[in-house]
């Protein structure tokens, strides 16, 4: 018998208002998006952000 687990992951996807004391650079930027993932990857906990 053969048993395969599927990974498991969850994904949140944030859209927020830019923060005060943003990088210059940033001049203009409506919205900043944030996506959080967490889970289970080749049996092994993940966790990732990204802007």
């Amino acid at each position: 018998m053969i048993l395969v687990m599927a990974d498991k992951s969850k994904e949140v996807t944030r859209v927020l208002t830019p923060i005060e004391g943003i990088d210059p650079l940033w001049v203009g930027v409506k919205r900043i998006i944030k996506v959080e993932r967490t889970g289970i990857r080749q049996h092994q906990p993940f966790e990732e952000k990204v802007f």
